[in-house]
Parts: structure tokens; C-alpha cells; sequence
């Protein structure tokens, strides 16, 4: 017997579905763990089916969710502690992610932090703004340019006259109508009639701008004692002005330990350092570690040190080990170079460089201490002095026999516990202090730069001073220029949504995965509220195109024979 046409139908349906399916398995397969289509959305949405590829999203409070009905978009995560972290499984490395936040401010916290994980720590974040009370709430006389997520801030004198003339008039309106119940409304009129043009001449945006693009500032950096900048790197567009570079070899020869980052800056001459390092295996694993040389964002070199092949916990010293790193001709400017230690096995006994101007990144960890005489025989114990910009230090000690009163400015600090980290602060932010360790054997941090010597010395800043959220209006305007990058809001219902970029070098992934943070600074201190209504990452890469899935497969071969 014949089957019905509609039997046929459904036959025809059904083989359809077994010719997709496995076609859509297959693509969904590739598309999760190859991503071929170059991108991939990964949502945390409170009280909504949260991504499985999200794990860890914590801070401190119970793990609980606050608010309305659940699934509706007013469903958030109540934090009054911070930071809240989260982590993103990925399933490859990705060059590119945005983040988005979306989240309400009701306790008007003044700084807003995204962060991402750097090579060496859950402690070691890239800061991306998200919100600076001081930018929201700049008077009107500073005329903005944006571009994307740069903005350009300018400080317009006659705009500044105009706003105090305003400041006035309202102050003037604002008595008039205490007067006897405001009956003089004629006058109350008038000043309001003066204060809506005194308020259309201020929205001009021409009056006093210098700079008619941002792209024009940049390539043009004036008077850097007049330039505020918030989350940007301008190194790539400044110099020292009538650099000279030296003949002369560099040494540094007071041992460190573990992670560092370092700067430099050089013109007309090769980037040449030696790293002279030994391995003080008290831990087991091995101790591989890259040496990374940025300029700017830009990764321009990278070395791979291997493992002294002890990986046991014997604590039996490696021999001393140089690692040369050479760039013959580099382009002039600015370079960071990050020694990506993993942990802190790894003492650099000595540097060598053809550089002269040197300073290490917000810390340094002294070595030069009896601690080690057993695994360094060589090692004397003597006093190490440094040179900081900083003002606000942090210094602590992991073993008795670094217990000692270490100088730092004028300012003594007495260390007599493990682990315990004592602050000081000394004022006089950009003078550079001295601070005297007798003993070494400390890992100190600060809010500045550090040298060996006050002659390598160099702000990688090149004198411009970082906008703080703190900071009074009236020292503000002592500048005339805010350089910022920093997102544009948008708003959803009762919601903000941000979003910032990071790339890499920044953008760094761990056993696949990419550890994010909201970081909320002076939010417990201050007994303040936050709500998190949802977190978004999209993480983007070139997609597979016939055009470029050649070269991959043959670079594929390539590895496996």
C-alpha cells in the first residue's frame, strides 16, 4: 500500500532533521570549542540561567541574590563588599574582550573599577575606568571632545568667568525670592532672563578650545605641567626632551626576587639588558618564566627562560644563569619590559644594561639578607638605598631575619612581624626620597617609581600628573587639559550600562581562563552600596575564512611533526 502524501511529508521531515542535526552538532561544537565566526558571548545575569562559563563571580558577602521577583530585570547581586570577582572559562586565547556592566550607584560611589588579571597574580589587575565622580561633575567651562572612548577635556578661561558670573546670579535669584515671599517678581525675572543667556553662551562649545581634536592633542602634547590624565598611556607620544644616551654600562648588582616590571627609555642606540638569575628551588614545580618588552600596548619582544630543570622542592640552587635580551634598533621612546615570574623562586642577582635611565613599577623585593646565605654563598648582607616618587609606601617581611627599622623619607619604619604590612606616608607626592633598608630581605611597595641610583631616575610619566577622584575642584583648575579614557554610559530603565575594551598584552588568559574584577575603592570604608544586575564579556578573535583556514592547518602540521 502506498503511504499518504502526508506520510510522505513526514518522512521527508524526518529525514531532513537527520541530515541537520548532525550538521548543526557539529557546527555548534566548533563554534563552542573553535569558535570559527571569530566571537563569543558569555553573560552572568543575576537571578536569570546564568552562563556555566562564569564561575567564581564573589566577593565577600553571602552568596545570595537581593530583589525583585526572580527573572525580572531588576533582579541584582546587593555588595557592600569589595572587590567582587569573577571568572570566564574560555575555551582558546582570545586577543580582544569587551565588558559591560550594568549596575545602579545608589550610595554615589566615586570611582568605578573593571579590571582584568595580569600574568603574575590574582593582585596584579589592569585598570579600566568605568566611572569618576571628579569627570562626571567637571564644571561647565570644561569643554569635552570625545572619540569612542577617549575624551579630551579643555579648560575654557572666558567659560570659566561665565560660570562664576552664573554661580552668581543664581545665588542673587535665590535671595530675591527669600525676600517677602519672592514679591519682587519682576526682578526675580529679570536675573532669570540674564542667567538662561549667561547659560546658552556657556554651551557654546568654541569658546577657548585650542585643541579641535583629540588625534590633534595627542600628536601635540603642550605644557605637560598642565595636562591631567585619567587610564590612558601617552608615553607613545612624548620624549625626553634633549636626551643624550651613554657609553657606559649600567649595573645593578642588589639582588631581587621574583616578578618585576621595569622601565626604560632610550633614543638612537639598542635596548640591551642581562639578567644574571639563579633559581632557589624551594618549591616544587618548575619555574619557567617569559621575559615581555612593550612599548606602549604593543608587545615588541619576548624571551621564554626555561626551568633549571629542578623542579623538586630540594632547595638546592641552580647555577647563576645570564639571559640576554636585545633589541639593535628599536624605535625611540618608552619601553616596559615585565618579568613574568610566576612565583618568587627566581632571584635576579644582578642587571647589566646599555640603558641609563631605569626604574622599577610600583615595587621592589630586596634580597640581599643572611636568609639566603645558605643557598647563595656569594651573597653579602649590606644595606640597600633606593630612590621613589611615591608618598604612600607598603613594606613587610617573610622572615625574622628580615626584622629591621627601614628609613623612608624622613620617616622610620619598625619591622618586627612576619607578614605584616606596615604603611607609611610621607607627603611631598613626585619629590624623590631616599629609603635606607639595612637588612634587605623586604618587599615594598609604593604609589610611584623606584631606582637604584637617583641618576637612572626618569618619570615614565614624562611630568603629567594623574586626575584624582579626590581632588578639589580649585586644583583642577590649575590645569588646562584632562586627557581620559573613559566610556560613554548609557542608561536602561533605572540601569547604567558600561563597556570597556582590553586587549593584549592585557588581556591575559590562565588554564583557559580570564579572571575579571569590579574593583570599588573606599565602598566599605565609607558603608556604601553597590548592585550588580548583570556582567557580559564578549570576547573576540579573526574568524576561520577559507582565505586564512590554509595557513592555520599547515601551522597546525607544523606542531604536531
Amino acid at each position: 500500500m502506498e503511504p499518504s502524501k502526508s506520510a510522505k511529508r513526514a518522512l521527508r521531515i524526518t529525514g531532513i532533521i537527520f541530515i541537520i542535526a548532525p550538521i548543526a552538532i557539529v557546527v555548534w561544537l566548533l563554534n563552542k570549542n573553535f569558535v570559527p565566526f571569530g566571537s563569543m558571548m558569555v553573560v552572568y545575569r543575576v537571578g536569570d540561567q546564568e552562563s556555566p562559563l562564569v564561575q567564581n563571580f564573589a566577593s565577600k558577602e553571602k552568596d545570595e541574590l537581593i530583589g525583585s521577583a526572580k527573572g525580572t530585570m531588576d533582579y541584582f547581586r546587593y555588595i557592600t563588599q569589595e572587590p567582587v570577582y569573577f571568572d570566564v572559562k574560555v575555551p582558546r586565547v582570545f586577543p580582544k574582550a569587551t565588558v559591560t556592566l550594568k549596575y545602579q550607584n545608589p550610595s554615589g560611589q566615586n570611582n568605578i573599577i573593571l579590571g582584568v588579571t595580569q600574568k603574575g597574580g590574582d593582585n596584579y589587575f589592569k585598570n579600566l575606568g568605568v566611572y569618576n565622580s571628579t569627570l562626571e561633575n567637571l564644571p561647565g567651562y570644561w569643554k569635552k571632545i570625545r572619540e569612542d572612548n577617549l575624551v579630551l577635556y579643555q579648560r575654557d578661561d572666558e567659560a570659566m568667568v561665565l560660570d562664576q558670573e552664573i554661580n552668581k546670579l543664581e545665588e542673587q535669584i535665590q535671595t530675591e525670592e527669600e525676600k517677602e515671599g519672592g514679591l519682587n517678581s519682576g526682578e526675580i525675572s529679570r536675573l532669570k532672563a540674564e542667567l538662561s543667556t549667561l547659560n546658552d553662551r556657556l554651551d557654546e562649545p568654541e569658546n577657548g578650545a585650542t585643541s579641535s581634536s583629540i588625534k590633534e592633542f595627542l600628536n601635540r602634547i603642550p605644557n605637560h605641567a598642565k595636562v591631567l590624565r585619567s587610564n590612558i598611556d601617552l608615553s607613545p607620544y612624548l620624549k625626553i626632551p634633549d636626551y643624550q644616551s651613554s657609553q657606559e654600562i649600567t649595573t645593578i648588582d642588589s639582588s631581587i626576587r621574583g616578578e618585576h616590571e621595569i622601565y626604560a627609555y632610550l633614543e638612537n642606540e639598542p635596548l640591551d639588558f642581562k639578567f644574571f638569575i639563579q633559581d632557589i628551588n624551594r618549591h616544587s614545580g618548575a619555574d619557567d618564566f617569559a621575559i615581555d618588552v612593550f612599548k606602549g600596548e604593543e608587545k615588541v619582544e619576548s624571551i621564554e627562560v626555561a626551568d633549571d630543570g629542578n623542579s623538586s622542592a630540594n632547595g638546592k640552587p641552580s647555577v647563576q644563569k645570564e639571559v640576554q635580551l636585545s633589541i639593535p634598533k628599536p624605535a625611540n621612546g618608552l619601553y616596559r619590559i615585565r618579568l613574568g615570574i610566576k612565583n618568587d623562586e627566581i632571584f635576579i642577582r644582578k642587571i647589566e644594561t646599555k640603558q641609563h635611565l631605569i626604574v622599577f613599577a610600583d615595587f621592589l623585593y630586596l634580597t640581599d639578607n643572611n636568609e639566603y646565605r645558605g643557598a647563595f654563598p656569594d651573597l653579602v648582607e649590606r644595606p640597600t638605598t633606593i630612590y621613589s616618587n611615591g608618598n604612600s609606601f607598603q613594606v613587610r617581611t617573610a622572615h625574622a631575619n628580615g626584622f629591621q627599622t627601614v628609613k623612608i623619607g624622613g620617616a622610620e619604619v619598625k619591622i618586627d612581624q612576619l607578614h605584616k604590612e606596615y604603611s607609611v606616608e610621607t607627603g611631598g607626592a613626585g619629590k624623590i626620597q631616599e629609603i635606607v633598608s639595612p637588612k634587605n630581605d623586604i618587599f615594598i611597595r609604593g604609589n610611584g617609581f623606584f631606582s637604584f641610583e637617583p641618576e637612572q631616575y626618569f618619570d615614565p610619566y614624562f611630568g603629567i600628573s594623574e586626575l584624582s577622584v579626590i581632588m578639589k575642584q580649585s586644583d583642577i583648575d590649575k590645569y588646562d587639559y584632562i586627557i581620559a579614557d573613559y566610556p560613554e554610559a548609557l542608561h536602561e530603565g533605572n540601569w547604567e550600562v558600561v563597556s570597556q575594551t582590553v586587549e593584549v598584552p592585557y588581556l591575559y588568559t590562565e588554564n583557559n581562563t580570564v579572571r575579571f574584577m569590579v574593583h570599588l575603592p573606599g565602598l566599605v570604608e565609607n558603608n556604601r552600596i553597590f548592585k550588580i544586575n548583570e556582567v557580559s564579556v564578549k570576547f573576540e578573535k579573526d574568524p576561520i575564512t577559507f582565505s586564512n583556514l590554509l595557513p592555520r592547518f599547515k601551522s597546525f602540521l607544523k606542531k604536531i611533526f
